[in-house]
């Protein structure tokens, strides 16, 4: 009996392996083309940020977290901010950059962007952050990165 068990149990296995294997039907027709954007470069945008004073450094600081920012970027991509204040949002404006008769700059870590201002900045500011890997960098080797709409276009980055 367990001799016919295990036949009719491998006969049953060896069918199915058989006879779900074939192509049934013909192949369907191209899908339509997808919307067009670039999965390599990635964007972060931080909304409504106010700089902190750190006495130490005699500057107001502002911290954003991205971990888009990996060490092979740093080395050999780019990180590039933009920043816009929240009663004017009609364009992005690359930092280093002189806002209010002060500089405004930035650093980048691994993970983390820095931006300092000199003096004391009022109101709320909006970021972007734009991680671009070093062989997305070289197939655009002509963009003018203080452009954000030159920028966005040649990245096909989404608003």
């Amino acid at each position: 009996m367990k001799k016919l068990l295990r036949l009719t149990a491998l006969f049953s296995i060896g069918a199915i392996l058989f006879t779900s294997c074939g192509k049934d039907g013909a192949v369907g027709p191209q899908g339509p083309a997808g919307i067009p954007g670039n999965a390599n470069v990635q964007t972060g945008v931080f909304l409504n940020q106010s700089f902190t004073f750190v006495a130490a450094n005699s500057d107001y600081e502002l911290y954003l977290n991205y971990n888009a920012i990996t060490q092979y970027v740093l080395d050999q991509g780019a990180v590039i901010v933009y920043f816009q204040t929240t009663s004017n949002t009609s364009g992005w404006t690359m930092l280093p950059a002189t806002f209010a008769g002060a500089p405004v700059n930035t650093s980048y870590g691994l993970g983390q962007v820095e931006i300092t201002d000199g003096t004391m900045p009022t109101g709320l500011f909006n970021f972007k952050v734009v991680v671009i890997p070093p062989a997305v960098m070289k197939a655009h080797p002509g963009v003018n990165f203080s452009n954000y709409s030159e920028v966005r276009n040649a990245f096909n980055i989404q608003n």
